[in-house]
């Protein structure tokens, strides 16, 4: 993703930087293809750059057979074995996030119906479909690397984890209407997130499985950048906020500080 200020800046906030650099990585390994392109195109041939060109296609044609075979295994729910260090951390951790992550999607949908600002609503659905969709890597990956299906956290269990919102709270939400809606929201699902992103940063520094530490960053980057637009973060300030979510993320952007003085969401 561009280091670009935007007015309204969904992708900026919400897709870690990293994966826009890979995007891009990958489409500038084909440019070394370029001069016997040029040289096919203006009818030179045989072009002196033939050798190379095939070298190189070989080369880009087995990353990319390699990468969709691990894409199809993956499908066949494959994965490559669990590579971590500590299996209860890392089991812990997938089943407290997704416990997590059910609760924030409990909370969003109600947003999606209840909250009065289109850009809330809006954002509300970008929240439930993003932690549904990890849910659901979670839950594959659980059943590629221990087999069944993933173990489900208890009630008890939750007031273990940070950012976790008291059954009368969201209770309260579900009762709320009208104008008084959206900040209500906005506070808890800031305190709701800011827990997220504290289970994602000890992760982030443990030595558990990479694959659970980059979706563990990645969990940590759009959390923050959800915070940031609840908010109405825009234009530089939220630039700054997400590339000091990816680079520093035991620095970014104050989420904690937010929660003590939660803001309506504004045009």
């Amino acid at each position: 993703m561009p280091l670009l200020p935007f007015w309204q800046p969904i992708f900026t906030l919400d897709q870690p930087y990293w994966v826009g650099l890979l995007v891009h990585a990958a489409s500038a390994s084909m440019y070394p293809l370029f001069p016997w392109l040029r040289d096919w195109l203006a009818g030179r041939r045989p072009s002196p750059h033939r050798r190379f060109a095939a070298v190189w296609s070989s080369l880009a044609a087995t990353g990319l057979l390699a990468l969709g075979l691990l894409a199809y295994l993956g499908w066949q729910e494959r994965e490559l074995p669990w590579m971590g260090n500590n299996l209860a951390y890392d089991q812990s951790y997938m089943r407290r996030m997704t416990a997590h992550h059910e609760q924030g999607i409990q909370l969003a949908l109600l947003a999606t119906d209840k909250a009065q600002d289109s850009d809330l609503r809006a954002l509300a659905r970008l929240i439930a479909a993003n932690q549904k969709g990890e849910i659901a890597v979670f839950r594959q990956w659980w059943r590629s690397w221990f087999a069944g299906e993933l173990l489900p956290f208890s009630p008890e269990d939750h007031a273990t984890m940070p950012g976790m919102i008291p059954a009368e709270q969201i209770e309260i939400l579900t009762r709320t209407e009208g104008s008084q809606f959206d900040p209500l929201f906005v506070s808890l699902m800031t305190a709701h997130h800011t827990g997220a992103i504290t289970m994602a940063d000890e992760v982030v520094r443990s030595d558990a499985d990479l694959r659970l530490r980059l979706m563990a960053h990645a969990i940590r980057h759009s959390q923050q950048g959800e915070i940031e637009l609840m908010h109405s973060s825009e234009g530089i300030a939220a630039v700054r906020s997400a590339t000091l979510s990816l680079i520093a993320p035991w620095a970014a952007a104050p989420a904690e500080q937010r929660t003590q003085a939660p803001l309506a969401h504004q045009h």
